[in-house]
């Protein structure tokens, strides 16, 4: 097996330890439906980075404080911050509202960061841009998988890829534009720009 494969494999053993441990599903699906994205769900996860999306028909302040105290009694978590994107607006590009939650947690050597956005229906993105993913990698092989992993590692600058690089454009770039290597990668990010 690829020495990627194998790593990734035992990062994703350490989500699954986290979700497993932490009950973080069951808490977050009192405030909607819980989707896995990103990495762990495309089963290309390099780094300690896990991203959960709950959807609700509509935001409720008392559910989210209720949901972060109960996670903060789990005392699972070492840190925990949180942003409110529901009354308090940004200027990017790809801003959706919602709350945000980012508990930290220590497993074995690595230091999880897990992404919990809490969305509305109109603004669920997550399943769509997975799901598609998803449908481009069963129809390749094993090959593409590497590709992704090969990228994400080349491209690693500590806990966050480099800047304006994202797991995302990753998977666009091997499974759209056939990319195969972290050189035909960064070629590739000079004709983004």
């Amino acid at each position: 097996m690829h020495r990627l494969l194998e790593e990734s494999k035992r990062i994703k053993a350490q989500a699954d330890r986290i979700l497993k441990e932490s009950g973080i599903i069951e808490i977050l699906k009192t405030y909607g439906e819980v989707k896995i994205g990103g990495s762990y769900a495309l089963n290309v996860m390099l780094r300690p980075d896990l991203d959960l999306f709950v959807i609700a028909e509509k935001h409720d302040w008392n559910k989210v404080l209720d949901i972060q105290s109960k996670i903060m009694k789990t005392k699972y978590f070492r840190e925990f911050d949180f942003v409110n994107w529901v009354d308090f607006k940004t200027n990017e590009e790809d801003f959706l509202p919602g709350y945000y939650f980012q508990p930290w947690v220590p497993i074995d050597d690595q230091l999880w960061k897990i992404d919990v956005w809490l969305f509305t229906q109109e603004c669920d993105k997550s399943a769509e841009n997975t799901e598609y993913f998803k449908k481009l990698l069963k129809k390749s092989d094993e090959s593409k998988r590497i590709a992704i992993l090969e990228i994400k590692e080349a491209m690693r600058q500590g806990l966050k890829y480099i800047k304006g690089v994202n797991g995302k454009l990753i998977c666009k770039a091997v499974l759209e534009s056939g990319i195969t290597t972290p050189k035909e990668f960064r070629e590739f990010l000079q004709i983004q720009k």
